[in-house]
């Protein structure tokens, strides 16, 4: 049984100012830096990101994922899961505002909207639905990520009402085959794949960057076309320490 489930994504690090591969017209305003998708920051790249965002958030059942946090405790220093990044949840749709305090020392890593597949070994629901024999995860699952993806209509992400890039859907990450633990919540019981790990491959628009000192208004939006239709627009008030 094909199985997906929608994300919300961030994060942010601006090139014009260090040496990367970034062009000047897709930097964002000179108050952050943006890295590249092909950069990485304390060995971490998108690729990275984007695998370790979505264990995190949705390898847990919903009530405990912060992709569903109302206030953003559930994004603080404890709970994040990774020491080097401070990663922003998406949500799970519609309308969330959140508080939190960062350090400046760590990059950010914000997914705005993507989507995950995954499928189960012998999945008594669809058995036949993995890899044909020598095939890759990446190469099984990516189309239908791809495919998915392509019905992203739009995508925004402002830094105190600023656009950080002049062009968010340039900022496609997609992760390389992971395991992942499927909470029950997303799963069909009749399927008997209770504490299972799933074969997972994920793609969002992200972005990687750091924050200056002071008070900050992030706020990012996405839109996504399908059964049903994809709304998220997530606000962070942020305290850069």
């Amino acid at each position: 049984m094909k199985k997906s489930i929608t994300l919300s994504t961030l994060s942010i690090f601006l090139c014009c100012i260090i040496i990367f591969s970034c062009k000047k017209d897709e930097t964002a305003p000179e108050v952050v830096k943006v890295f590249a998708l092909t950069e990485k920051v304390n060995g971490l790249g998108y690729e990275d990101l984007v695998s370790i965002a979505d264990k995190w958030l949705i390898g847990v059942a919903p009530d405990k994922s912060a992709a569903n946090d109302t206030d953003g405790k559930l994004s603080g220093a404890s709970f994040q899961p990774n020491s080097n990044v401070s990663i922003l949840a998406y949500n799970f749709g519609g309308k969330s505002t959140r508080t939190l305090t960062i350090p400046s020392t760590k990059p950010v890593f914000v997914p705005i909207i993507g989507v995950t597949f995954w499928y189960f070994d012998n999945d008594p629901c669809d058995p036949d639905y993995k890899p044909a024999s020598g095939q890759t995860i990446e190469a099984f699952l990516g189309p239908d990520v791809a495919a998915y993806m392509k019905n992203v209509k739009s995508v925004t992400a402002k830094l105190d009402g600023v656009e950080i890039v002049p062009d968010m859907k340039k900022y496609l990450a997609t992760s390389k085959a992971y395991d992942l633990s499927v909470p029950d919540d997303y799963q069909d019981p009749k399927c008997n794949n209770a504490g299972k790990k799933a074969h997972a491959l994920s793609s969002s628009h992200s972005l990687l960057l750091t924050i200056p000192k002071g008070k900050h208004v992030l706020q990012y939006t996405g839109v996504l076309t399908g059964t049903p239709d994809f709304e998220t627009d997530v606000t962070w008030n942020l305290t850069v320490e």
